[in-house]
């Protein structure tokens, strides 16, 4: 996303292109198409005129998460890093985690949203950016891992379907990835949208 703007001033018009994309400069990049001043024949001077983006990639995401949590009240160190499926964030809260994690992550889940929507909004879409909080997702997911393996040893032991509760998408992706190379087991999924469950199933 970006706007060209002209003015008497290159100042003037990076000022208009700011705040038209409701930016400070710090999120953007700013390239000077004409620097303005000069003779323009007889009708005057040029006018300056400059392109103005939003910086993309992992420069642009952190400088977007900082200013999130800095309009929030928290000083937080971000670690940023990316592979082929996204960006992730690993934010350290220095003590505040129960207020940026929430109750079951709730809090986690919505500022993860904002991020992504933001960031889609500014740099079109593209990676989805992942948000952990002093390693909350990370614990979280080992946790999942260890329940997968132990409800697939009582499917084999019993010889019998075993059913999670209904699980958010994420985290029904962590049991099936887990359990996808057993053979003595196989896993799918039941039910619609927020009742959604994964089934564990033995095999002959």
């Amino acid at each position: 996303m970006f706007v060209v703007k002209k003015a008497r001033t290159l100042e003037e018009a990076t000022h208009m292109a700011l705040q038209e994309l409701g930016a400070v400069r710090d999120e953007v990049k700013i390239e000077v198409v004409e620097g303005g001043g000069g003779l323009w024949g007889q009708l005057g001077f040029r006018k300056a005129e400059v392109k103005v983006s939003f910086l993309n990639g992992i420069e642009g995401l952190s400088v977007l998460t900082h200013q999130i949590f800095k309009l929030m009240g928290f000083s937080v160190q971000i670690h940023l890093s990316e592979d082929d499926e996204g960006y992730y964030l690993d934010v350290e809260s220095a003590g505040k985690d129960g207020l940026l994690i929430g109750k079951g992550g709730r809090t986690l889940k919505s500022l993860q949203y904002l991020i992504n929507r933001i960031y889609e909004r500014r740099a079109g879409r593209g990676k989805k950016v992942y948000l952990d909080i002093d390693g909350y997702q990370k614990r979280k997911e080992k946790a999942l891992i260890q329940r997968a393996v132990s409800l697939a040893r009582q499917a084999k032991l019993t010889l019998s379907e075993v059913v999670t509760e209904p699980l958010p998408p994420a985290e029904r992706r962590i049991i099936h990835k887990t359990l996808e190379n057993d053979e003595q087991v196989k896993t799918f999924t039941i039910g619609k949208e927020e009742s959604k469950r994964v089934v564990i199933s033995p095999q002959p």
